[in-house]
């Protein structure tokens, strides 16, 4: 025998009969219409469901926020993005307060003991979820994401000690505004190789695509800042109505002035962006059809410098290893350090336990305490962990605000399980260079450099790289063959 659905007397019938009329034509009329037939003709779940038109699952569930939370679990909330909040915005802020001075006096505060103090102050349990989101929309995130328990491994657990001075001290943190990216990852729209080929077939749709992209909100004058315009279609100039100040779409960014056709550097921008191990600017000259290696060879170093650019705000953060790197042609002589006629370059990667996080990677005159600081402080946020071998000119980053731990390394093995994403990364970059372009000259070293670690801190937008180059382009000023060839 089915059992019959009923609901605690929160509200009379008339109470209910007046919500129902009060909510005619809403979301919350299907909820309380639910409740009424509960209420007055107690019966199977199935049978209100077919009075209803609804889901048997749907009653149960109606009914049970009912039973649990009265007539409160009923009301549509007024932020359609606040679902399931016990809350206002200023209680969660009040609520969150707490964790956060004990965050700032060195303490460690964990998603069970803000649950257990939610329960207390609502006085019922809620779901290890209503954590993730309470804290998800007030700007906090895990900092240390582990596959393993703490406990299960003893030199991981001091590690996690001694590393987590780098952080406000706590498992959950609100991320400050100079991290990487500035907060939330700005999403573009994914794009594959067919639907490059579909929608930019043309002239006409590359120009209204990089409007869209400079212009999201619509045209505003970049002298005036006034939003209305008229177009001048025989020379492709947008001219303010207040002002009259002519702009084209592709003035100051590094398609200014360019006479190849804006189809053929989308083509370009795609295929670097995408190609994780580079692309010969050889075989792109061939594949797009440009006369000239000259044209295609300045095309590159162009979305190179965009991409140079873009990252060129951004720091590391938390545990970062540190190498120093020689890159260049086998040359006769000592190995390593000692080697002559190769390029310096400083390489840091942030050591997340399972995985690399972002990377940084400079060309320097020298590898010696200076140019290592100069590096440190501009790319590493202050008081982050940095850990490198046993080379001298490291010695400085301890004495300069850094939390430096020198790990002294005798064989290759041992320097692959003590650096090991810095490492890795210097063998890519360096399989990079020689199987892809066979070598690049020193004086263009750094553009590269800056084009591995683009693509590298941004492999989990793989589809988006291609939105996220152009908007790089459109941000950045162009830099001409004179200053190239300088």
């Amino acid at each position: 025998m089915s059992r019959v659905t009923r609901v605690l007397p929160h509200l009379s019938e008339e109470e209910v009969s007046q919500r129902l009329r009060l909510t005619a034509g809403t979301p919350e009329h299907f909820r309380w219409l639910v409740i009424w037939n509960a209420l007055i003709d107690p019966r199977t779940a199935q049978e209100i469901a077919r009075h209803t038109n609804c889901a048997t699952n749907t009653v149960h569930d109606l009914v049970s926020k009912y039973n649990r939370f009265g007539p409160a679990a009923l009301e549509s909330p007024k932020d359609r993005k606040r679902r399931r909040c016990y809350l206002g915005k200023e209680e969660e802020i009040i609520f969150l307060s707490p964790f956060l001075e004990r965050a700032q006096k060195g303490q460690i505060a964990t998603a069970a003991e803000i649950r257990e103090a939610l329960e207390e102050l609502l006085n019922h349990p809620v779901h290890q979820s209503t954590i993730y989101r309470l804290l998800a929309r007030n700007g906090w995130r895990k900092i240390m994401p582990r596959p393993f328990h703490m406990q299960a491994k003893k030199q991981a657990q001091e590690d996690f000690k001694k590393w987590i001075v780098a952080f406000p001290p706590q498992l959950y943190y609100k991320r400050p505004p100079s991290w990487w990216g500035g907060g939330r990852i700005m999403q573009q729209e994914p794009l594959n190789l067919i639907e490059l080929q579909r929608r930019f077939a043309t002239e006409e749709a590359c120009v209204e695509h990089l409007f869209k992209l400079r212009w999201p909100g619509g045209y505003h004058c970049p002298r005036c800042g006034h939003d209305s315009y008229c177009f001048h279609s025989t020379r492709r100039l947008y001219q303010c109505s207040k002002c009259k100040y002519q702009v084209s779409v592709t003035a100051g960014t590094i398609f200014h002035k360019t006479r190849t056709p804006l189809v053929n550097w989308f083509w370009m921008i795609f295929m670097m962006a995408r190609q994780r191990s580079g692309l010969s600017m050889l075989s792109c000259q061939r594949m797009l059809g440009i006369k000239t290696y000259k044209t295609v060879w300045m095309m590159g170093h162009k979305i190179r410098k965009a991409m140079a650019d873009r990252d060129s705000r951004y720091q590391l953060a938390g545990l970062v290893e540190m190498d120093d790197a020689f890159i260049g042609p086998k040359k006769p002589g000592p190995p390593g350090r000692g080697a002559k006629g190769k390029a310096k370059v400083v390489i840091a990667v942030e050591n997340r336990d399972n995985r690399a996080g972002f990377a940084v990677m400079r060309h320097v005159p020298s590898v010696d305490s200076d140019q290592i600081l100069s590096v440190a402080q501009d790319k590493i946020q202050p008081a982050s962990g940095i850990r490198t071998d046993g080379w001298r000119a490291y010695q400085t980053l301890g004495a300069n605000g850094f939390d430096h731990e020198s790990v002294v390394v005798s064989k290759d093995k041992e320097a692959l399980k003590q650096l090991k994403w810095v490492h890795i990364l210097t063998a890519n970059i360096k399989g990079n260079i020689r199987g892809v372009y066979h070598g690049v000259s020193e004086k263009h070293l750094g553009r590269y450099l800056a084009e591995f670690s683009y693509r590298f801190n941004r492999r989990k937008w793989d589809s988006q790289l291609f939105n996220r180059t152009v908007t790089a382009c459109l941000s950045t000023s162009t830099v001409t063959f004179a200053e190239l060839r300088a």
